[in-house]
């Protein structure tokens, strides 16, 4: 009996031990709010006026670690040094000192629970999972969407994304109020598309992808073509990280619907299929932009086209610059040092804004960007951030908002003194015009121009000086021709038109030639300093010899006739067009068709 009694008080026991277990986990779960990923919840008691209540599910972890871009600096004192916690945030406080980690709390059934802090805009966080620092952990509640071609594993560092709002009395920060304002999806306004495009051609025998964001109402007809922007990733990333927590398609969608951008095309680029640094990324020139240019309605004028990137997409920017600056009009090499050479040639011919954030590692110094005045358009903007999204959300909503296809926005500029003409091809005894002007927000009241050309084949005919510009003296010899110019108005934009002639006896063959412009210039900036500053540019156009003779042996034989059915069909957009082909497209259609040929048959 004793021993029944004693089992019996025992099962008992257990039981009662299996329902007190069970009672306290689930008290725990009832008093904590368990909705897996990121909660935003109003709260009178967090310093920012908004706590982050973050949930992740992983029952086999042993620890798991909250991580975030989110460690505060002072950017209201820069004399300020102190790193400050989430927790410590006033207003003059900017996200910027780093990552802040802090241990998960452990909830029965394996959920991981910690509550943060957060100031307005987009917040980036991730997980380290059993001290494993090496593996940035994805949310899966609150996931990136990820390129089907990206990294994966410790190659990737994740990035996922949590908006908070601004609280106006607790934050009390304009620059915060512009965050939430442009990096905070808005419920009310109209929202453009993304997904990820393949490119057609494989690139490294496998297919690649680019993430393609269409703005809000994309229309495949619209008469004017949208300009396009290019966002290239960085270190640890791939295509995906522009589209995510660099909040491009949210930004655009809110400044677009303000009225603070023009509608544009946004492409993110992946850094491994670009092609090599020292050929200037040739399949981005010869692959990507030709197939984003035939797949969208996008404009082929370089100057509807943006170029920027973050970190080593910084310097994949300026390795752009430096090897062809004509590739695209506007430029954002960010948080990449500062490594564009002033002595590129066309460097004037596109707009650069450098940038990066107060506590960057990354930040362009400043001596090295001043280093530029005189030889480049462009603009410098630091930012409160650090080596983070925090700096590269701001950067890419300023470049949107305040520099695309605005030249005169670079304030500290170099404006480029241009020559155009309109001659397309040339025969002997043919006068044509070069026109002169200056590009950009500043102006001269002296100039000093010297011309040079191919003597043999071209002469001087005259000078015309624009509304305004005169000439104090002038100089013309073979090949070349100087002026002096007087603007006293300060204003003056076009400075004058020269007129050349195609000697009558010049042997002139199917080739490009050019006219080249050198000048020096009293430059008066927007803040009324003077200097002066060496202008470059040149203008090329195409000679054409005897019709028909496509070897330029000063006759048309049957081997002309050949050369022609072989290039039979070649169009405009073929590689070699510009320097072969479209010296005998004679009906200037775009394209080597019969037409052509039957002009070189007739001349037999």
């Amino acid at each position: 009996m004793k021993n029944k009694s004693l089992k019996k008080l025992i099962s008992i026991c257990l039981v009662l031990a299996m329902v007190l277990g069970m009672s306290v986990t689930t008290a725990l779960a009832d008093d904590v709010n368990l909705t897996l990923g990121p909660t935003v919840i109003q709260d009178p008691n967090s310093p920012t006026g908004y706590t982050v209540h973050f949930v992740y599910y992983n029952p086999t972890a042993t620890s798991v670690t909250f991580a975030a871009d989110i460690l505060l600096r002072n950017w209201a004192d820069p004399s300020d040094t102190t790193v400050y916690q989430p927790s410590e945030y006033r207003p003059g406080l900017m996200r910027g000192g780093g990552a802040y980690t802090a241990p998960m709390t452990k909830y029965g059934g394996g959920y991981w629970v910690i509550d943060v802090p957060l100031a307005a805009g987009a917040n980036q966080y991730w997980f380290y999972v059993d001290g494993n620092t090496n593996l940035w952990v994805t949310d899966p509640e609150n996931a990136p969407i990820y390129a089907p071609d990206g990294l994966t594993g410790n190659s990737r560092r994740a990035f996922n994304k949590v908006n908070v709002p601004y609280d106006a009395e607790k934050q009390n920060s304009a620059l915060l109020e512009a965050r939430a304002l442009y990096e905070n999806p808005r419920p009310d306004t109209q929202k453009g598309t993304w997904s990820y495009v393949a490119i057609p051609t494989q690139i490294g025998g496998r297919t690649r992808y680019l993430g393609v964001y269409l703005p809000p109402g994309y229309d495949p007809n619209r008469a004017e073509p949208y300009k396009t922007i290019y966002m290239q990733h960085g270190g640890q990333q791939d295509a995906s990280d522009w589209m995510n927590i660099g909040s491009v398609p949210v930004i655009m969608d809110n400044l677009i619907a303000d009225g603070l951008t023009e509608p544009a095309v946004v492409v993110t680029t992946d850094s491994t299929y670009l092609g090599n640094a020292n050929t200037g990324y040739p399949n981005l020139r010869n692959i990507i932009i030709p197939f984003v240019e035939s797949q969208y309605n996008v404009s082929k004028n370089r100057m509807d086209r943006a170029f920027a990137g973050l970190s080593m997409g910084g310097m994949i920017t300026s390795n752009i610059i430096n090897y062809d600056p004509t590739m695209f009009g506007y430029y954002g090499p960010w948080s990449g040092g500062m490594s564009i050479r002033a002595n590129t040639p066309n460097l004037k011919k596109c707009y650069i804004l450098i940038g990066g954030g107060k506590w960057d590692f990354g930040l362009p110094n400043a001596n090295s960007v001043a280093a530029l005045k005189g030889y480049a358009n462009y603009d410098n903007v630091v930012v409160p951030g650090a080596h983070d999204f925090n700096t590269w959300c701001e950067l890419f909503t300023m470049f949107a908002k305040d520099y695309l296809w605005k030249p005169t926005a670079f304030v500290n500029s170099a404006p480029e003194s241009i020559v155009t003409t309109q001659a397309v091809r040339l025969e002997a005894g043919q006068s044509f015009d070069i026109n002169t002007s200056f590009f950009g927000p500043t102006s001269s009241n002296t100039a000093q121009l010297h011309y040079a050309f191919d003597g043999e084949k071209f002469e001087y005919v005259n000078f015309a000086p624009a509304d305004g510009v005169s000439v104090v003296t002038s100089e013309n010899g073979n090949g070349y021709a100087n002026f002096v110019l007087m603007m006293p108005s300060y204003n003056a934009q076009n400075l004058g038109t020269l007129t050349l002639k195609a000697k009558d006896d010049a042997t002139l063959t199917n080739e490009w030639k050019s006219v080249d412009l050198s000048a020096e210039c009293v430059l008066k900036d927007t803040s009324g300093n003077k200097s002066i500053v060496p202008l470059n540019s040149s203008v090329s156009f195409t000679t054409i010899g005897m019709k028909g003779d496509t070897n330029g042996d000063r006759e048309v034989s049957l081997l002309d006739l050949s050369d022609m059915i072989d290039w039979f069909g070649k169009t405009s957009a073929d590689s070699q067009w510009n320097s072969l082909y479209i010296f005998f497209d004679y009906n200037d259609n775009g394209q080597i068709d019969i037409a052509d040929i039957a002009l070189v048959a007739q001349l037999l």
